[in-house]
């Protein structure tokens, strides 16, 4: 695609963001599996199940501007996921929990920028009466709601964490990290693929979670 004019601009941030909330929806289920917290993992699932809703709303957003609703692989959230399975090959437990759960702070925090980011080019088109503009601000409030709701959490988790440690070191144990398993550490996101056809690979039970599927969007290198 040739960027010409604010209008290319905006759609090509638009479908970056696109495929930062298809790889956070693919990351968030990995991440499902290293969790012990209940609230935590919770929490997770809830940003899973956002980053479906954001994805749909991009697409629709896309598709109001006449551009083909296709994803460009967002090579800095694959980063980021990619430091996280990294760092928890060699985490466990409580604290694989609290690191999670920093991570999560971190996407969280790159979600907002990206929106914040686009809001401005999206008044100076004059875009509000098409409704993008709500749209777009709707997705960053939810963002702005997870940031603070994970924060508490994180509150709760690093004090735990420091009692914890408190008790055990007061014990003399033996505090060595167990590595993780081997087999989550597959790549979170296949460079230039966006595959989610993980019909086998099932989330933890906390009841029922709704069928979901994320669609694999074709490749456009254009």
């Amino acid at each position: 695609m040739k960027i010409r004019n604010l209008n290319d601009v905006l759609a090509q941030e638009l479908r970056e963001l696109l495929g930062a909330e298809c790889c956070v929806y693919h990351g968030m289920k990995k991440l499902c599996k290293r969790v012990s917290d209940p609230e935590l993992l919770h929490a997770l699932r809830e940003r899973r199940n956002e980053a479906q809703m954001q994805s749909d709303r991009l697409r629709a957003i896309l598709a109001d501007l006449d551009v083909k609703p296709k994803p460009i692989d967002s090579h800095a959230m694959e980063g980021i996921f990619q430091d996280i399975n990294q760092a928890l090959k060699s985490i466990s437990g409580h604290l694989a929990d609290i690191y999670i759960l920093s991570a999560a702070l971190k996407i969280l925090n790159f979600e907002v920028n990206m929106y914040e980011t686009l809001l401005p080019a999206v008044h100076e088109l004059g875009l509000e009466e098409a409704h993008i503009a709500g749209q777009l601000e709707e997705s960053l409030n939810a963002e702005k709601t997870a940031l603070c709701a994970m924060q508490r959490l994180g509150q709760r988790l690093l004090k735990e964490g420091s009692s914890s440690e408190e008790t055990t070191h007061q014990a003399g144990a033996d505090t060595d990290i167990e590595p993780g398993h081997d087999e989550y550490y597959e790549d979170v996101h296949q460079p230039h693929e966006y595959d989610y056809d993980d019909t086998d690979d099932e989330i933890p039970e906390e009841g029922a979670l709704p069928e979901e599927r994320m669609p694999t969007p074709a490749r456009d290198d254009g």
